[in-house]
């Protein structure tokens, strides 16, 4: 087989792939804390979209928000947007709410106490984050958060964005 035929062969393959393992955001509805819902394709109308879930007691996730709260006012002109949604029992959400309005995030916080939204998008540890491109189309996910993740994040957004590295 020569070359450009072996070079089709692959790209084909990997594109057959991508294309039967791409997954699309499921059509949801997100909480606020003060119980407003709204469809999560309304932010995806505006650009890419970081989808995070998080709880009190997850330290990691409490670092981690920090660089996301970054990332939101960083790219805000560029149409992306962070959303958060904590997975606290509804006993917990008092303090949730406090712990969100004294740390004066960017971005907008959501609530999900049984963990649906969580499940549905394949969530099984946190910190869990999923970057979705515009059209709905799951870019990547990333699950838990280590120093140095913050890296990673920036150039997975970039790359939503078409940005340069």
């Amino acid at each position: 087989m020569h070359k450009p035929a072996k070079l089709l062969l692959v790209l084909g393959i990997v594109f057959l792939a991508y294309s039967v393992t791409a997954q699309s955001l499921p059509k949801l509805k997100l909480t606020s804390l003060d119980n407003r819902q709204t469809p999560i394709y309304s932010y995806l109308e505006q650009g890419p979209v970081l989808i995070n879930f998080w709880s009190l007691s997850c330290a990691p996730c409490k670092r981690e928000m920090k660089y996301l709260d970054e990332f939101a006012q960083t790219y805000a002109d560029s149409g992306f947007q962070v959303l958060s949604i904590n997975i606290d029992t509804p006993r917990s959400m008092s303090k949730v709410r406090s712990y969100v309005r004294a740390s004066g995030y960017h971005f907008s916080v959501f609530k999900d106490p049984r963990n649906e939204l969580f499940r549905k998008l394949g969530g099984r540890v946190m910190p869990y984050s999923i970057f979705v491109l515009p059209d709905g189309t799951i870019k990547e996910k990333h699950v838990g958060y280590a120093p140095g993740d913050e890296k990673k994040y920036r150039t997975a957004i970039k790359e939503m964005l078409g940005m340069a590295k």
